[in-house]
């Protein structure tokens, strides 16, 4: 005969799981100058800011993309396969996308395409003056569509969708056509892998205490 508590002992068990969770999500295992990647992915990231404990603001270490603000707990330890061997194949990958693409001068907004490296310099093919001109990659930025990230039922895997810049922020609750919730988790990721927009509705509404 099972025991008259066996039910308060799934229910206690039940609690000291949760508790032992919550724990584990608030607590912020990582410091600036980590690298890191997303539960969800593959790309290393640079951890550049710890945000209100429990959250850490990181960048890609190929792209310099900045990532907003998100729950540490997202987040594992990068391990290299060989050292340097993995961070210098993702360098490369990104290189060779590089070729053929537009980018756009931060200062004066002059279009150029990039055509190959100069030292520590991106050499561009201008459009106004037909010449080549090379920059710091801080003085230019890649010009690319609109893209945010969502992820669906509230774990998983992140999707990126093509968009329109102000149509979506961080947090927003989308509901699809084939009726899936998905939240938000960021904008302005300039995602290479976004094709197609998302086909549903932004759920507005009045948040209850």
């Amino acid at each position: 005969m099972e025991p008259d508590n066996v039910f308060d002992w799934d229910v206690d068990d039940w609690r000291v799981n949760s508790f032992v969770t919550a724990i584990h999500k608030a607590k912020n295992t990582f410091k600036v100058g980590d690298i890191v990647r997303l539960k969800s992915g593959t790309a290393p990231m640079k951890v550049t800011k710890i945000y209100q404990g429990t959250k850490i603001v990181c960048e890609y270490v190929s792209s310099r993309k900045q990532l907003g603000a998100r729950e540490a707990s997202d987040f594992v330890a990068y391990e290299y396969t060989s050292p340097a061997k993995e961070f210098n194949q993702t360098v490369e990958k990104e290189e060779k996308q590089m070729t053929a693409k537009l980018y756009k001068t931060v200062e004066k907004g002059r279009y150029g395409e990039y055509k190959a490296n100069d030292g520590n310099k991106l050499l561009l093919l201008m459009q106004d003056t037909g010449s080549y001109e090379a920059f710091l990659p801080e003085e230019i930025k890649r010009v690319m569509a609109f893209t945010f990230d969502v992820m669906f039922n509230g774990q998983g895997k992140v999707y990126s969708y093509l968009g329109t810049e102000g149509e979506v922020s961080a947090g927003d609750l989308l509901l699809s056509d084939d009726m899936s919730f998905a939240r938000v988790v960021a904008v302005g990721t300039e995602s290479e892998t976004a094709t197609k927009r998302f086909k549903g509705t932004k759920l507005v509404g009045t948040r209850l205490a």
